[in-house]
């Protein structure tokens, strides 16, 4: 009984690290595009100065 509910515990903190760890990847993705839109945007302005 005891060692099922510690299987149960440890299953659960894994699942929440791994959607922790989703999270974060789409939020640094969302960056990234961020970061590159802006990078694309900058290389017009320099092209039509």
């Amino acid at each position: 009984m005891q060692t099922r509910d510690l299987l149960e515990e440890t299953n659960l903190k894994q699942r929440r690290l791994e959607t922790r760890e989703r999270s974060k990847s789409k939020e640094s993705l969302r960056n990234e595009t961020k970061r590159t839109r802006a990078s694309e945007r900058e290389m017009v302005r320099r092209r039509w100065v």
